[in-house]
């Protein structure tokens, strides 16, 4: 059987429709943004267990969100977020992809006139491609972005692959093997060892940056010791 896509487009400059909108599409959350430059637009397609959403805002946009239940990464084209989930600010600039939130944790911050990809999936197949020993528990990601550049830009073109190339081939995403292995191939550019995250009691290669006040994110230090769940 063929796996079907499903598509939702959305444009509106009224601040109560965005809200609704996209407390429908992720999950509940209050917003507030400037009066005299409201306007966004979302574009999703979504196959399976896979969710890849193109956005823009063209102004700030507050927002304080419930939490999402799924593994949600973003790839930021232009503009700023800033993260104030842990109480400090955490600033990322254009060209990195990080993780927005912990499946399991609401989250808060703000986007400032971006345009972002949004991608999601189950986070049981983190477990699934990690294959971590029972006694270790779940695949969890101890920080928002890959520890290096290189893994960053590895995660950025998987990202880019799945929304350009292969959701853009109906051959491909209509078949249930190609989509389960492409959402696999996601989360194994998100879990390996040494590239984007970490299994439970375990170093890996997602990390909680130092806050910054301001500004376009800038390449940081590996982290020194591991992170323990």
């Amino acid at each position: 059987m063929k796996t079907r896509m499903e598509t939702l487009t959305f444009d509106s400059e009224s601040l109560e429709d965005t809200e609704a909108f996209l407390s429908s599409a992720y999950t509940p959350m209050r917003i507030g943004g400037r009066a005299e430059n409201t306007r966004a637009r979302v574009e999703r397609r979504a196959v399976g267990t896979l969710t890849v959403d193109r956005l823009s805002l063209g102004y700030e946009m507050g927002y304080d969100a419930g939490s999402l239940g799924r593994v949600c990464l973003l790839s930021l084209h232009s503009g700023t977020l800033v993260d104030r989930t842990s109480g400090q600010e955490e600033v990322f600039g254009p060209g990195e992809t990080f993780l927005l939130a912990q499946p399991d944790q609401p989250y808060r911050g703000e986007v400032r006139s971006a345009d972002y990809t949004v991608i999601m999936f189950d986070p049981a197949v983190l477990d699934k491609v990690a294959n971590p020993p029972p006694e270790a528990g779940p695949v969890r990601l101890t920080g928002a972005r890959p520890m290096t550049q290189a893994a960053n830009r590895q995660l950025a073109d998987v990202v880019a692959y799945l929304r350009d190339g292969l959701l853009e081939n109906p051959t491909a995403w209509q078949s249930p093997l190609v989509m389960s292995s492409a959402v696999q191939h996601l989360a194994a550019a998100t879990a390996r060892p040494g590239n984007a995250a970490v299994l439970a009691r375990a170093r890996g290669a997602f990390r909680r940056g130092q806050p910054r006040s301001g500004g376009q994110a800038r390449p940081r230090p590996r982290d020194s010791g591991p992170d323990r769940a």
